[in-house]
């Protein structure tokens, strides 16, 4: 039901299902498992449900611990949620088990960007570039990096950069 519910976008329903069952663990692999506590904690996350969104993305990465995904998706709610010291902390962990991962460079960038730490968010996400030189999301930072720090030469070289990819795709 829960994978029901997520595919079909159900979010009160698979809350609601969460909160009145129990997940009988010993029906699913670790994987499956893993997957389902991940998914369940993205919808509590886009529902404000912080505290349990964070109990189960900890529960899939203690299953799963070298699934990157999890881990971006728990760091992703940490940044929504504003928590950008634990969601570095969660994203350094990542690195270290992979050092490719463009979405890893991103999201650190990002949150650089936050923290107003403009030339570290530049290096972050201009390796993301150099891990995919058509990566539009990390453009759209840099792009919004240069529109903060007033270096508008500069917006016009990412918004070109952007406006060829996406003509090319």
């Amino acid at each position: 039901k829960i994978k029901y519910f997520y595919l079909v976008k159900d979010d009160k329903s698979l809350i609601d299902f969460v909160f009145s069952n129990e997940i009988d663990s010993s029906n699913y692999s670790k994987s499956d498992l893993a997957m389902t506590y991940a998914k369940i904690g993205e919808v509590f996350s886009r529902n404000n449900l912080n505290q349990k969104s964070e109990q189960y993305f900890l529960l899939s990465m203690k299953l799963m611990p070298n699934v990157i995904e999890y881990e971006l998706k728990y760091a992703t709610s940490l940044i929504k949620h504003e928590k950008l010291d634990k969601a570095l902390n969660i994203l350094e962990i990542s690195l270290s088990k992979n050092k490719t991962y463009k979405q890893i460079y991103l999201n650190m960038g990002y949150i650089f960007l936050l923290k107003k730490e403009y030339v570290k968010a530049e290096i972050y996400l201009n390796k993301a570039i150099s891990l995919d030189p058509d990566y539009i999301r990390a453009y759209e930072n840099l792009l919004l990096l240069n529109q903060l720090t007033n270096n508008f030469d500069q917006v016009s070289l990412y918004s070109n950069k952007i406006s060829k990819i996406v003509k090319k795709n």
